[in-house]
């Protein structure tokens, strides 16, 4: 093991070997001396004196301990990662330029703002950069380009919002350095791998989009505690992150001076014991990053309510920031701070980054909310409304009660009135309240802990609630009542297509019994149901009413979407109308041979994957390996890149859907242990009797063996037959069925035109063609629907249910394809 990480990595061994060595010599817990770091440090002079070699040696120091631990790690993981991509010989020359190149525009940048006397160039003039990270981020960047689909996206997202935010809050040089190192890393990786040139739009699963958001959210989080490292705060965002270090702002009676930006040990000592309250500036500006970072963990579980919880955090960040740095100026009760930060010429710049950053933060996330399908239910959203509301109320009460009491204990004496004007500020972050002169202070310990303490009490409870709300019954390994009930009654009498009532992103309804569930989704002012009604009503008419007039009682327009002929006859007989909207294909694995020239092809691929040492590991995602379960999703997420429209869902599973511990995943591997193609399977259960599987997830290498899907279904089909089951279900193709004999209706037809539209995409008729390989029953699934005036609002509902953030350039292309 060790000689094989050697091997393949002796760059990367080498230079963890190097930079431990190196800062073992010169100091690992403080960094090297003033007179080593100038001689091997970057710096101004760097280029007017002509040290051409401090830019590679600076490559090689470290600060500190802290610095020397993160380094080595990034070093090991980060350019270990590089150096198998890409090779030891184009890691060696993307260390070397990224870091050349990276520090030497850093640099150039700085010396044109000295020029133009611009604030920050100015301000970090004689500071002396030592940063083994920039090369090493920058050769990640390289090496990313090498990188399948899924690690691209991750590792270029990661690597420019880590430096960005780093640069917007801490304001390093070395901050810059590694911005322009990475960019000039993507660059290079671009060039390196002419294939990714040309420019593509941007196409993501729900999953992966909702890594990628979470993790940029998690970015942002960490950004104002880069102010607890960091030397100076000389970032265009330091404000906000300034309340980690600072304490109370200047009064109209005292205060501390510091000069903005750069914000050192003393001044915020003195910060902190001006009003005694370091402690509650440090909870104050804390918990609101640990509630982002909850946020960030419900974005990566789908959950809508964090998607609007982090824009609103996000928002809130700069709408506070434009009118402490903006308004409050304005009106003439800024701070001394915010005076000084005023006569910068750059000062209009550094108030718009703070005020439109966060914000922009808040639209993106906005933006992508069709990734996130899990609601919350109505009660747990009244109980987190309720608790906020008590929270705030109980905390305003107190504050204002108790500060009137003790209204002889602030500086100058305070009214009722001053209280009020006075009690929204005590729920913001310090760091704003840094631009403002205060028009009181408190004197004594009791007023001390009422002034600064009220604002972490409410945090505090803010942040338990979100935990509650955001975690919810499925996190607490337990499921809501509703899932509960619907899968007992699924293992009591469930359909070979009702397994997806499970799936997150629907609504619940069951009859009066509680014998009966539907699962449907509104969209369009239409009910439409994703599978066949699950349970065994007493009188199927009567709970069918039931879900109709709760319907009407809606005012939405029930549509039973993709059922089979038992739920839909009682229809009919109601008035409806139906029209088959796609195949189920059925194999009966007692009969199952493979037998006779029609099935050449299937026999074919099984032949061939033993010849070529292909096997099927059968299990739950959670049983998979960890290797496994990242090359399902690499394959899948380059499925979706290749299409031109976003990924579908409804009754069609993605990724998040193999994860549920009923799902049987079939997983084709080769003999190197690559993942060629994989399958999932939804159990269907009679009287708690396993009878069946469907096929629902299916993804292949796209330069995988030819045939392996073939050989996946073939040897389901065994393995059903073993096991006695009663069927084995290839699902159907949505908006595909073989023609028929009867004469086609304007249903029929439109719905045709659209399955043609989206064929080239997502191949719903091959889809189709593919499954007759195994000579499977065709059982037809209809869509019922009550009048035939609903027609085109059903349209409109089944589109938006398949794709829910469908754009006007998308819908373009689907009437083209119609066209």
């Amino acid at each position: 093991m060790i000689a094989r990480t050697v091997r393949r990595t002796p760059f990367t061994i080498a230079l963890l070997i190097v930079l431990l060595s190196v800062a073992i010599a010169t100091g690992p817990i403080r960094g090297p001396s003033p007179l080593l770091r100038r001689a091997v440090g970057i710096d101004l002079s760097a280029l007017s004196h002509r040290e051409w070699w401090s830019f590679l040696t600076a490559d090689f120091f470290v600060d500190s301990l802290a610095q020397l631990v993160i380094v080595l790690l990034v070093c090991a993981v980060g350019l270990g990662t590089a150096e198998r991509l890409m090779g030891t010989w184009r890691t060696i020359g993307a260390f070397v330029i990224t870091g050349v190149v990276g520090s030497a525009v850093g640099l150039g940048v700085q010396a044109l703002g000295v020029l133009t006397g611009e604030y920050w160039a100015e301000a970090v003039r004689s500071l002396v950069t030592i940063d083994p990270l920039t090369p090493i981020i920058g050769t990640v960047a390289v090496a990313s380009a090498f990188a399948t689909v899924l690690w691209r996206r991750r590792i270029r997202t990661i690597s420019v919002a880590a430096t960005v935010v780093l640069l917007l809050f801490s304001g390093q040089p070395s901050d810059l350095y590694r911005l322009v190192a990475v960019l000039v890393g993507l660059g290079i990786g671009v060039l390196l791998t002419r294939s990714h040139t040309r420019p593509t739009r941007w196409t993501s699963s729900h999953h992966e989009a909702r890594v990628l958001l979470a993790t940029v959210t998690a970015i942002f989080a960490v950004g104002p505690l880069a102010t607890l490292v960091s030397r100076g705060k000389f970032g265009l965002l330091s404000p906000l992150g300034a309340f980690v270090t600072h304490g109370m702002p200047q009064s109209r009676t005292g205060g501390v001076a510091c000069a903005i930006g750069g914000v050192g040990h003393t001044c915020a000592m003195a910060l902190g014991h001006h009003a005694g309250q370091t402690a509650s500036a440090v909870v104050l500006g804390v918990i609101p990053l640990v509630i982002l970072f909850v946020a960030a963990r419900g974005l990566l579980n789908g959950r809508r309510a964090a998607v609007y919880l982090v824009a609103a955090f996000a928002l809130a960040d700069g709408v506070l920031a434009g009118f402490y740095f903006g308004i409050v100026p304005v009106i003439g009760n800024a701070s001394g701070i915010v005076q000084r930060a005023g006569q910068s010429p750059e000062f209009g710049l550094w108030m718009l980054a703070n005020s439109v950053l966060p914000i922009a933060l808040a639209v993106a996330v906005l933006a992508q909310v069709r990734h996130f399908p899990i609601r919350a239910a109505v009660r747990a959203r009244t109980r987190y409304v309720v608790w906020i509301g008590l929270s705030a109320a109980v905390a305003s009460v107190v504050y204002l009660g108790l500060g009137w009491l003790l209204r002889a204990q602030f500086r100058p004496t305070v009214g009722f009135f001053d209280l009020l004007s006075d009690l929204p500020e005590r729920f913001i972050p310090v760091s704003f309240l840094l631009a403002e002169r205060k028009d009181f202070v408190p004197t004594t310990l009791a007023t001390r802990l009422l002034y600064h303490g009220i604002g972490p009490l409410f945090w505090v409870s803010l942040l338990v609630a979100t935990v509650v709300f955001l975690r919810g019954a499925r996190s607490l390994g337990r499921e809501p009542a509703e899932i509960t009930q619907l899968r007992a009654l699924l293992r009591d009498s469930g359909g070979s297509m009702s397994f997806p009532a499970t799936w997150a992103g629907n609504r619940y309804w069951f009859d009066s019994d509680g014998r009966l569930a539907v699962a449907y989704r509104v969209a369009n002012g239409c009910a439409v149901t994703v599978s066949d009604p699950v349970g065994r009503p007493r009188d199927v008419r009567e709970s069918l009413g039931q879900f109709i007039r709760f319907c009407d009682d809606n005012a939405w327009t029930p549509v039973f979407y993709s059922v089979h002929d038992e739920w839909a006859a009682p229809l009919r007989e109601l008035g409806w109308s139906t029209t088959v909207v796609a195949e189920e294909t059925l194999i009966d694995p007692s009969t199952w041979e493979m037998t006779g020239k029609k099935w050449q092809d299937v026999r074919s691929s099984v032949n061939r994957a033993a010849r070529e040492g292909v096997t099927v590991t059968w299990g739950t995602w959670s049983s998979l390996s960890v290797r496994v379960t990242n090359q399902i999703a690499e394959i899948s997420e380059l499925w979706v890149v290749e299409k031109k429209l976003p990924e579908l869902g409804f009754t069609l599973g993605g990724l998040d859907e193999l994860s549920d511990p009923d799902v049987l995943l079939g997983v084709a591997i080769d003999a190197t242990g690559g993942v060629q193609a994989v399958t999932s399977w939804m159990p269907t259960w009679a009287d708690g009797t396993l009878t069946g599987y469907t096929l629902d997830f299916m993804r292949r290498r796209a330069d995988g063996m030819n045939g392996v899907m073939e050989f996946l279904i073939a040897e389901a089909a065994v393995r059903a037959k073993l096991g006695g089951l009663e069927f084995l279900s290839l699902s159907g193709a949505p908006l595909a069925v073989t023609a028929g004999d009867g004469p086609e209706s304007a249903v029929d037809r439109v719905l045709a035109a659209v399955g043609k539209a989206l064929e080239p995409v997502y191949g719903f008729r091959s889809l189709l063609t593919f499954k007759q390989k195994f000579q499977p029953r065709l059982v037809p699934l209809v869509m019922a629907y009550p009048d035939a005036l609903s027609l085109p609002a059903i349209a409109v509902a089944l589109s938006r249910c398949y794709l829910p953030g469908l754009t006007l350039r998308e819908s373009a292309g689907v009437l083209r394809g119609i066209r």
